[in-house]
């Protein structure tokens, strides 16, 4: 984008340290026809001074955006392949290819499998297949409630996903619940309060703290008019 810095008029360089546009004070980084630009307004500036060109392509008159390398002439972006490929592929009826739009991924619901009746598992097993059966669906009602705005999403999709998030926590309780989590957690502040200091020595660390910070204050000033005396007597 850059130039080389041009002379005004007078023959001296032009300040190149802020933008020249009136009331812009980024630092200037680019000189563009004996003029010191920012980087937002040297870019405007180059798209206003380049020349548009007229497609070449015979008949059209739109703006000639592409440069074709072998002629030097300007063709539009619906004419440019045309030109490329020269007439062979014309007298052929060959035409640009239509862009295909991407086909949209489909959310397909795959149902689980169904448990038998002499099907054996322990309570770990049921609850953890129930839990992974809750949370696909918690998966499918998001992602197409993020099709919406978030404050347009249907009253109905969204009560489903904030009971389906409901159902979820309540299975993370009962696990700990069935772990004996809670009953461990109980114990342990019960541990933590039996094993706690009295209020007693609570104080007498305090105390104890306080006295010995007031001993090393009293200490550092005996120090220092010791430290000055010698001084004086030197």
């Amino acid at each position: 984008m850059s130039e080389d810095a041009h002379n005004s008029d007078n023959g001296s360089l032009m300040d190149p340290t802020v933008c020249c546009i009136f009331g812009c004070m980024d630092p200037s980084t680019v000189c563009l026809d004996g003029n010191w630009y920012c980087d937002d307004h040297g870019k405007e500036y180059e798209i206003s001074r380049r020349v548009v060109e007229q497609c070449s392509y015979p008949g059209c008159d739109n703006e000639g955006l592409v440069r074709q390398n072998a002629t030097g002439a300007f063709f539009c972006p619906t004419h440019c392949w045309t030109a490329e490929r020269g007439p062979l592929d014309n007298e052929h009826g060959l035409n640009h290819p239509e862009a295909t739009p991407a086909p949209k991924t489909a959310i397909v619901y795959v149902a689980p499998a169904k448990k038998a009746l002499d099907n054996v598992l322990t309570r770990w097993q049921a609850i953890a297949d129930f839990q992974d059966y809750i949370a696909e669906g918690l998966q499918v009602v998001m992602e197409s409630n993020a099709r919406y705005d978030s404050n347009n999403i249907p009253p109905t999709a969204a009560q489903y996903q904030k009971t389906l998030q409901g159902a979820l926590k309540l299975i993370e309780v009962y696990q700990m619940q069935m772990a004996g989590y809670e009953q461990k957690k109980w114990d342990l502040g019960r541990v933590v309060d039996t094993c706690k200091p009295t209020r007693a020595a609570l104080d007498k660390i305090k105390a104890d703290k306080e006295h010995e910070a007031a001993k090393r204050k009293i200490e550092h000033e005996r120090k220092e008019k010791s430290e000055e005396k010698s001084d004086g007597t030197r």
